[in-house]
């Protein structure tokens, strides 16, 4: 079958492998190496859920709620939560879609912290608290409890192997061997060049329609202008 599951042992199978064959199949593999793959599987679980050129399927986005308190212009997300997708933050109960805003506008808007209102919040800014973790400023000040509905980026969970779908797993292997044998000191550029030619692939599979994309043609209006309107230079 195409799709296969693959779990953290077996990825750390296969990476002991590629070690011991760097080292000329003699070496046995040391709790010091099992050490380094461990972290080498979780740094790349880390940087492929950040990396910049996979949009969908995303597997760490995720849907999320938070309740406001009364007299409060904020909730607070799971530490887990990297970035908030614009469009999804809404009240469904009151049919009310936030709007993002700058953090200065938020504060510009009621610089008294003292704008309260009978209505469910319109607005919010993204703010982080004291720890770190994102921070929603709402405007107007809350005066109930609201449930606010929200799609979130994630952090994976530490060994989540199975957080990615099937597909993406040779692409994970990739990335966690060469990670392996940067962090061991042994050369991995093969598998750097092979998780970028994986990466190229997801990406050309996720452009959404397999038909040719057709942009429309900008038209050009010649509009003219009065002689006394024009500008002429020195002869």
């Amino acid at each position: 079958m195409a799709l296969w599951t693959r779990t953290k042992n077996d990825l750390q199978r296969h990476i002991e492998t590629a070690l011991r064959a760097l080292r000329g199949n003699t070496a046995i593999i040391t709790a010091e190496d099992r050490f380094t793959i461990f972290g080498a599987i979780n740094e790349a679980i880390i940087d492929l859920s950040l990396e910049r050129g996979i949009d969908a399927p995303k597997p760490i986005i995720s849907d999320t709620a938070a309740t406001t308190v009364a007299g409060q212009n904020y909730v607070d997300l799971s530490a887990s939560v990297t970035q908030v997708i614009d469009g999804t933050v809404r009240i469904a109960a009151e049919d009310q879609i936030l709007s993002p805003m700058d953090l200065t506008e938020f504060y510009a808007y009621d610089p008294g912290e003292d704008a309260s209102s009978s209505a469910c919040p319109a607005f919010y800014a993204i703010d982080t608290n004291g720890s770190g973790a994102i921070r929603l400023r709402l405007r107007d000040i809350p005066d109930t409890a609201y449930t606010i509905d929200m799609k979130v980026e994630t952090m994976p969970d530490e060994d989540s192997i199975s957080t990615f779908p099937g597909w993406y797993h040779g692409l994970l292997r990739s990335l966690a061997t060469a990670i392996a044998l940067e962090n061991l000191g042994l050369p991995g550029a093969a598998y750097q060049m092979r998780y970028e030619e994986r990466l190229k692939n997801i990406r050309e599979k996720q452009r959404g329609r397999s038909g040719p994309v057709h942009l429309p043609i900008r038209e050009s209006i010649a509009r003219p202008a009065a002689p006394e309107l024009r500008i002429s230079g020195d002869i």
